[in-house]
């Protein structure tokens, strides 16, 4: 992960991963046909990440914290 500061006072934010499922692309191909593509997962997840960092509001599909017993709105009573 890297920050460069642009001229304009904003931040530009690069992110390098590697997707490397366990037995390449025959594992791969085994989670497809099982229903499960965990690098389309990955990529949909930085999409909403990045949405949440340029808006500052979680895109509408993403995951809500639920509150933890005796705890209301983030406080716990």
């Amino acid at each position: 992960m890297r920050f460069d500061e642009n001229e304009d006072g904003t931040t530009r934010v690069h992110i390098r991963m590697s997707y490397n499922p366990m037995g390449g692309a025959v594992g791969h191909a085994l989670a497809w046909i099982f229903g499960t593509d965990p690098k389309r997962k990955l990529d949909d997840d930085l999409l909403r990440m990045k949405t949440l960092i340029e808006t500052g509001t979680p895109p509408h599909d993403a995951a809500q914290r639920r509150p933890a017993a005796g705890e209301v709105g983030g406080v716990i009573h």
